[in-house]
């Protein structure tokens, strides 16, 4: 939601370029930028939020070293207290449900991205 944008300290938008598809989700998110101690880093292509982030990678493949643990964000994503996922339209289509869905568990088996006390894992339909 919305809210935890606000309690969040770092989100990972995979394909999912909110400036385009959500602009009311990309003010939220420029203003926790703004506030301070929030990181922003993509999967997909290089995005323009008007707010810096970092792209992690184009496709699939920069996707599945993270489920696996092999990328260098893993353990920025790892440290997060209250980390956030947005998942878009295009990563569903890109690699089917079920493949969605493997490399998701994977994510959030290794993170805190949903746990007892927060659930940051968010799609976007657009």
């Amino acid at each position: 939601t919305l809210t935890n944008i606000d309690n969040s300290d770092l989100c990972l938008l995979i394909g999912v370029d909110p400036r385009k598809e959500g602009a009311i989700l990309n003010l939220h998110l420029r203003k926790r930028y703004l506030n301070g101690g929030f990181f922003v880093a993509n999967v997909g292509s290089q995005l323009n939020l008007t707010f810096p982030s970092l792209c992690l990678g184009l496709g699939v493949n920069s996707l599945l070293d993270i489920a696996k643990g092999r990328h260098f964000f893993c353990k920025r994503l790892r440290q997060a207290k209250r980390p956030l996922i947005i998942v878009g339209n295009s990563f569903l289509q890109l690699v089917g449900e079920g493949n969605a869905r493997y490399i998701l568990d994977c994510i959030l088996n290794n993170t805190g991205v949903v746990n007892n006390h927060w659930c940051g894992l968010n799609f976007l339909n657009s």
